[in-house]
């Protein structure tokens, strides 16, 4: 079994004045995580790469974003598509064009013209329309992501959701879509009231396939996207793949390791920055996709987690929008791409995001994005996963990709909350190594995190600055050696000899 080890750079500063610059912030992070480092204890850890067992090699376009109907004009509206475009260009340098997911519970609200219907179906709140399309064209246009849009099968019938598919094919263009994925969580369908309360996966499946055959005379193959699964029905996976494979585009499900709304505290899915951190609240991805990403190979259909985040039903604040949720999703992204999955999108909501939020006087980039950031850097397209191993008692992970060049980005994820690290890696012959930080003030920062010296912190266009900071690292006696703090997270970058 494959260990693995994260890290990221937390600083612990107290009274730092909020007009300091990035530059100079930056500098005196770095400092005081240095002095509290050699203040502290700290285990060492060695940590040997295992190139006879090559992992899984990283698709194209693994990232991915998802947006509720509803957020549509958030984020794809004509006065904010520009920074929307360049930060996800910005992640699709290395990883290819991301995959623009828009669905969620909105999806099973949606009708094509609403306030021509009479009378209007109850529930159904949400109109489509051909602005809605062209919003849509114009950011698969300016990003070159594909898109995977939810057609209403909640409360929608096959006659309603074809004017939306024809509109979309229409003025978004077959070129841009990835899948129509039919319906949202179908597994908690009775839980919403769409369906009655003995409602079964054996009923699903029989509605699923009548709504595709009235469908699927509107588009080419292999153009549809199911089950989206969330619940206890994910292990239905792999039957839905078998008995739909024919017309699948992409296989979908959907996973949150917490839940906003639970309070009990002793439960392992209470929405605590301790819970997150847990490896299971990572593993747990790849555990659950890995049985349909090798049916879906069978059949040669990606499998991909079209929906995730930290916490279910939008998310708890000063967990889900805080540093932590930066450690969290670099390391579920590289648990995701050990199964072999075809990619991750992350889901919008309330306290948390994919990405970042629009404000006033500019926007808010959000924690998580800079976990996606690092990964984007550490694990580009075609790069393959070395498995690596050690051994400790502390919570922390190691992953390698290994690119043609022999090119090595090593990530070192510290999860950790009071044991500072030293690690040893062990390396065949090398150039020196290059070691760039993610760092904040603490776990619980939701401002003043910077990836390598840059931050997108005041940025009015999604356009980061500061001064970028990397250092180097030398190779000595076969092997590199980097401290790392307690709650923090690096990547090292190496040149293999041939």
């Amino acid at each position: 079994m494959v260990k693995q080890s994260r890290i990221q750079v937390r600083n612990r500063v107290i009274g730092i004045c909020v007009c300091v610059t990035v530059g100079s912030w930056h500098a005196v992070n770095v400092q005081a995580q240095t002095a509290h480092f050699k203040s502290e204890s700290r285990t060492s850890v060695t940590a040997t790469p295992v190139f006879s067992r090559p992992g899984a090699i990283i698709p194209k376009s693994f990232l991915g974003i998802s947006v509720e109907y509803g957020n549509i004009r958030t984020f794809f509206a004509k006065n904010r598509l520009a920074t929307t475009a360049r930060l996800l260009k910005r992640l699709g340098q290395l990883q290819g064009p991301p995959v623009l997911r828009i669905g969620g519970n909105s999806e099973d609200r949606t009708v094509w013209n609403l306030p021509a219907l009479h009378p209007r179906p109850a529930g159904d709140t949400i109109n489509l329309t051909n602005n809605m399309a062209l919003m849509l064209r114009a950011a698969a246009d300016q990003t070159g992501g594909k898109l995977i849009l939810g057609v209403n099968f909640g409360r929608g019938t096959p006659a309603m959701a074809k004017p939306w598919i024809r509109a979309a094919i229409k003025d978004i263009g077959i070129s841009h879509i990835m899948a129509f994925e039919i319906g949202n969580e179908p597994d908690i369908y009775n839980h919403h009231g769409t369906r009655h309360h003995s409602y079964n996966v054996r009923d699903y499946f029989q509605q699923w396939n009548a709504f595709a055959n009235v469908v699927q005379p509107l588009l080419p193959p292999r153009l549809l996207a199911g089950p989206a699964f969330c619940a206890s029905w994910r292990k239905y996976t792999p039957e839905f793949i078998k008995q739909q494979h024919g017309r699948l585009a992409v296989v979908t499900m959907h996973e949150y390791p917490l839940g906003a709304p639970i309070r009990n505290r002793h439960s392992p899915r209470y929405p605590s920055v301790t819970n997150l951190l847990k490896n299971s609240s990572s593993a747990i991805f790849a555990k659950l996709i890995r049985p349909s990403v090798l049916l879906g190979k069978r059949y040669n259909i990606p499998v991909r987690f079209a929906e995730i985040n930290s916490a279910y039903a939008g998310g708890k604040a000063g967990v889900s929008n805080v540093f932590a949720a930066s450690l969290w999703s670099l390391d579920t992204m590289f648990e995701i791409a050990s199964s072999g999955s075809a990619g991750v999108n992350f889901h919008t909501g309330p306290r948390y995001g994919a990405f970042w939020s629009f404000q006033r006087d500019g926007i808010h980039v959000l924690p998580l994005y800079y976990g996606m950031l690092m990964f984007a850097q550490a694990a580009p397209a075609g790069s393959q996963l070395i498995p690596i191993t050690f051994h400790t008692k502390d919570n922390i992970k190691i992953w390698m990709t290994l690119n043609r060049h022999r090119m090595a980005h090593i990530v070192l994820i510290n999860k950790d909350l009071h044991q500072n690290l030293m690690v040893h890696l062990k390396l065949p012959n090398s150039k020196g190594g290059q070691l760039e930080r993610l760092l904040a003030p603490s776990i619980s920062s939701q401002n003043h995190i910077d990836i390598g010296g840059l931050t997108f912190d005041g940025s009015e266009n999604g356009i980061p600055h500061g001064h970028q900071h990397i250092t180097t690292v030398r190779y000595q006696g076969g092997e590199f050696t980097v401290a790392l703090s307690h709650g923090s997270a690096a990547l090292l970058t190496v040149q293999l000899n041939q």
